[in-house]
């Protein structure tokens, strides 16, 4: 019977950078990305390259881009209001995210690994939103926010206590806490 040759242990090969087995091994992970790469050039660089490409040109997205401004659409885009109003409102999301979400996340999860009372009830309503479908979450908060207090929930609250029907998502006073709310 033939004895098969011994396994050497990997971890005592010394491979130097210039060694034709550290050559082949780079060749080797160089093929195994290529494709990785291609698609992320592809689908990645060369749109984000493009589209800086038209920003240069007053283009209507039809048609070859022939009338070139330069930064003219940098300079349009940075002293629009309703630019800079998004631009305020993404970061007011971004920090209230921060400020907020965060420590509530990390309570929540601190929560629902202790054995606390009630524990069962909480973990329902924590995980709930993750099992439904996003079909019907969105349904639930457009019956939450309904401006109609016949239909909306909090609305009908807000008439309730004597209020007046609030337009969750049409007056921009409240519409960007609501839709905070809604992502929170």
């Amino acid at each position: 019977m033939q004895q098969l040759p011994a396994i050497p242990d990997i971890r005592k090969l010394k491979r130097t950078s210039g060694s034709p087995r550290h050559l082949q091994d780079t060749l080797l992970i160089g093929v195994f990305l290529l494709p990785a790469f291609i698609l992320f050039v592809l689908f990645v660089f060369y749109p984000i390259f493009r589209s800086l490409y038209f920003s240069l040109f007053d283009w209507n997205g039809l048609g070859p881009a022939v009338d070139y401004v330069g930064l003219e659409n940098f300079r349009k885009i940075l002293t629009d209001e309703v630019f800079l109003k998004a631009i305020g409102n993404v970061l007011l999301i971004v920090a209230l995210s921060l400020g907020l979400q965060l420590p509530l996340a990390l309570a929540m999860a601190v929560m629902v690994g202790r054995d606390l009372p009630g524990r069962g009830l909480f973990r329902t309503t924590f995980f709930m939103p993750y099992v439904l479908s996003e079909v019907n979450v969105a349904i639930m908060w457009m019956l939450l926010y309904h401006p109609n207090p016949e239909r909306g929930l909090l609305n009908a609250v807000v008439v309730l206590l004597g209020g007046e029907p609030v337009k969750w998502l049409a007056d921009p006073k409240v519409a960007l806490l609501a839709v905070f709310v809604a992502l929170t």
